[in-house]
């Protein structure tokens, strides 16, 4: 008989939604195959079912993984580097091409309403180099009416457990000769990991540490970390690490310290991704070294309430996401959404930085805020700079491209818990209007203004 359809859900959050087990799920049914995605995306449960067809319940399988502390069979609970070991079998299904193709046409929708004219991908070839490559070329984002570039940076982590780093960078300088119109392969950078999601409380925290008592997860172990960084650094390749808590933030610099001691290089542009709980120290760390951030403000009106109360306490959960300060240090920052971690509206990211304004309400340590200056450099010039594309975009001047994002209200003017609510009249890429809404002669689009939007993107 053939295979019941499988059940896909995502947004479940442990803390949130209390405990949920392998028998819940079995309970739900024995015979349809079951995948809940967690909110962070890091981690999958499963029901018997959905293991039996993953092939993950024999002998052989079950001794291969026993190796990966983050893949628990019995428990149908995979996560972070569980998850990385059993995506070979799990992402073929979820990717059908059916799903696949239709979920990215979905997706340059939603990309477009939310005035973005230029997307970063931080994790290209964490599955499969060709498969991926292939089946961006055929999918919606690479058509010549889609209103936005996307800039595709190769997933160092996983490429080198298929290789090495040596064979790592021999194969990322060839990239260029992948682009296509709207898809831009970087020869001169890789992503690397460092500690886990901070959706999933499994980001790496020095002391006191979690206040329940439970450790993070390293994605790459500190030593791991240093040897990877070592050898892009000294390939020239430019740097970006997912680095979440303060512990692995820690391991990030200390990377890049001692990768600048033994090879001294100018205008590295180091970039620190999501940056969600950092020591006031380490933003000067940063600052001295050299490096950028590329910060997921979204954490605070999402998480700063939650982690108040579970697992980092008040003091802690008010400094999420440090931009005050490190704007005071001078650091170049820029925002990102990490899509679907946080909405790929820029606007909105723009907002929670400005206004530290969280879920239930209140404002979570007003201190760390930007101001509207640096949010709107963040989301414009801020993203373009960590792309190492200013030359091209992330400004309005003479010479580069013309990418603009047309709003019906001017960010400056309006009151900055309405950022968010600014209506986008559609933007114009590469020169061509993408409108959103109809009449683009009306006296709503006469008041439009642009600027050139579009640091949102995934990781």
């Amino acid at each position: 008989p053939p295979e019941p359809e499988w059940l896909w859900t995502w947004g479940y959050h442990h803390l949130f939604h209390g405990e949920l087990t392998r028998a819940d799920l079995d309970a739900v049914s024995r015979t349809r195959p079951i995948v809940v995605w967690h909110r962070s995306f890091h981690e999958v449960r499963l029901n018997t079912a959905a293991l039996e067809a993953l092939g993950l319940l024999g002998d052989d399988t079950r001794a291969a993984l026993a190796s990966t502390p983050q893949a628990d069979v019995e428990a149908g609970r995979f996560y972070e580097n569980g998850l990385a070991a059993v995506a070979p079998r799990l992402f073929p299904r979820l990717l059908a091409p059916r799903r696949y193709f239709g979920a990215l046409a979905e997706a340059r929708d939603v990309l477009h309403a939310g005035g973005i004219t230029t997307v970063g991908d931080g994790a290209f070839g964490s599955l499969d180099l060709s498969r991926e490559t292939l089946a961006l070329r055929l999918s919606a984002w690479n058509r010549a009416d889609t209103p936005f570039r996307t800039v595709l940076l190769a997933d160092a982590r996983a490429l080198a457990a298929r290789s090495s780093h040596e064979a790592v960078v021999e194969l990322v300088r060839g990239f260029a000769a992948r682009d296509t119109g709207r898809l831009r392969f970087r020869d001169d950078a890789v992503k690397l990991f460092a500690d886990g999601a901070f959706f999933s409380q499994l980001m790496q925290l020095g002391p006191p540490g979690y206040l329940d008592g439970h450790e993070g997860e390293w994605l790459m172990e500190p030593a791991a970390l240093r040897a990877a960084v070592r050898a892009y650094w000294r390939a020239g390749l430019q740097i970006h690490v997912h680095a979440n808590g303060d512990a692995g933030v820690d391991a990030a610099l200390d990377a890049l310290e001692a990768a600048q001691r033994e090879t001294p290089r100018d205008d590295h542009r180091f970039a620190l991704h999501h940056f969600g709980y950092a020591r006031p120290d380490q933003v000067e760390r940063i600052a001295r070294l050299g490096a950028v951030v590329s910060a997921n403000p979204f954490y605070v009106w999402a998480l700063a309430d939650l982690y108040a109360r579970e697992g980092l306490g008040p003091e802690r959960a008010a400094e999420l996401v440090r931009l005050g300060s490190l704007e005071r240090a001078g650091v170049s920052v820029s925002l990102h959404s990490d899509f679907t971690m946080a909405p790929a509206q820029p606007l909105r990211l723009a907002q929670v930085a400005v206004t530290r304004r969280t879920a239930e309400g209140r404002v979570a340590g007003a201190d760390e805020a930007l101001s509207l200056e640096g949010a709107m450099r963040a989301i414009t010039i801020g993203g373009a700079r960590l792309l190492r594309m200013e030359d091209e975009i992330g400004s309005i001047a003479p010479g580069k491209r013309a990418d603009f994002t047309v709003l019906a209200e001017d960010p400056y003017e309006v009151d900055p818990e309405r950022l968010a609510d600014i209506p986008i009249w559609g933007t114009v890429f590469e020169g061509v209007a993408h409108p959103l809404v109809a009449g683009d002669g009306d006296e709503h689009s006469a008041k439009c203004s642009a600027a050139p939007l579009g640091a949102a993107g995934y990781e």
